[in-house]
């Protein structure tokens, strides 16, 4: 097993390649099924754009009681799904082996809402807190630690006039499903296209 230093070593994720026109559209926590309706529906209506879910293992299963299929449609989409923890629990305050385990429990809750075996690529810990526990359980699983390079959020109009423009090639933008975030996209959207 690696020391330590190792996981702390392993490359963390803030942006994407500059070389495409492209950005990723990332959504973390996703506890609300009616904002999940509202983020299918934009996107219903860009059909091109494909986003990264970062929900918690709660919101998997509460949501899947409400909307049986909301996750499986997502997927199916093409939309990807990435760890984000089972409860929102900080990394740091959990050693190596819990955060392994909390991810292993996050994935049963995947595998309960889905179809279909998931691909998992992708994780972002909580509180953005990228601890020598999250980068091992990244490493032992396989997965990308992934943060942001920007973040979108609050009033649409000053968003959508001061943010969008200054949006680079590459950028990996963070939004939770809020409603301001919803509002956010649905604006933002055309703009970038």
């Amino acid at each position: 097993e690696p020391a330590a230093s190792t996981y702390q070593e392993q490359a963390v994720i803030y942006q994407g390649s500059q070389n495409f026109k492209r950005i990723a559209l990332t959504y973390d926590d996703c506890y609300l099924v009616t904002m999940l309706h509202r983020l299918e529906d934009i996107l219903e209506q860009h059909p091109d754009v494909r986003i990264t879910l970062f929900p918690v293992g709660e919101a998997l299963l509460n949501n899947q009681t409400k909307d049986s299929g909301v996750w499986q449609r997502f997927v199916e989409k093409g939309h990807e799904i990435g760890y984000h923890s089972f409860d929102h629990t900080n990394p740091e305050v959990i050693s190596a082996e819990g955060v392994i385990a909390d991810y292993d429990r996050w994935m049963d809750a995947l595998h309960e809402v889905l179809d279909n075996e998931p691909v998992v690529r992708f994780a972002r810990p909580p509180f953005g807190n990228t601890s020598a526990s999250f980068l091992h359980m990244c490493a032992q699983r396989g997965l990308v630690p992934t943060m942001w390079s920007t973040g979108w959020g609050g009033p649409t109009e000053s968003v959508v006039t001061y943010t969008v423009p200054k949006i680079q090639r590459g950028d990996i933008v963070l939004l939770h499903t809020r409603p301001e975030d919803m509002d956010t996209t649905a604006n933002a959207l055309p703009e970038l296209a």
